[in-house]
């Protein structure tokens, strides 16, 4: 069996008190390449936690998970980095908007 030498770092950045953005990159570092990472937008509402939407390439493909849909959104053509830096971008962009879609399907 072949053991990486990897690192795995891991950032919050806050949008609201309640609202943020979680990033965790494993880097292999004798490539230094990114071989695994997930953004994730979570947020509390009604005092609970919600993952609202998440970039990653878990399960061996590079897609988008969002609360309350079980189809993953396949993400193609791009490199890690570049899809890293669309989910960090789209996150900080529509967080609200991602929010409100899930508090809409909350309250039903």
């Amino acid at each position: 069996m072949i053991h990486l030498a990897t690192k795995t770092k891991e950032f919050r950045y806050f949008l609201s008190e309640n609202d943020w953005i979680d990033i965790r990159v494993t880097k292999d570092l004798t490539k230094n390449e990114i071989v695994k990472f997930s953004v994730n937008l979570s947020s509390i509402i009604s005092g609970d936690i919600y993952s609202i939407i998440r970039y990653d390439n878990a399960h061996g493909f590079t897609h988008i998970d969002r609360y309350g849909q079980t189809e993953k959104e396949v993400i193609e053509n791009k490199s890690k980095e570049q899809i890293m830096k669309l989910a960090r971008t789209d996150i900080s962009n529509n967080w609200k908007k991602y929010r409100k879609i899930v508090e809409k399907i909350i309250k039903k």
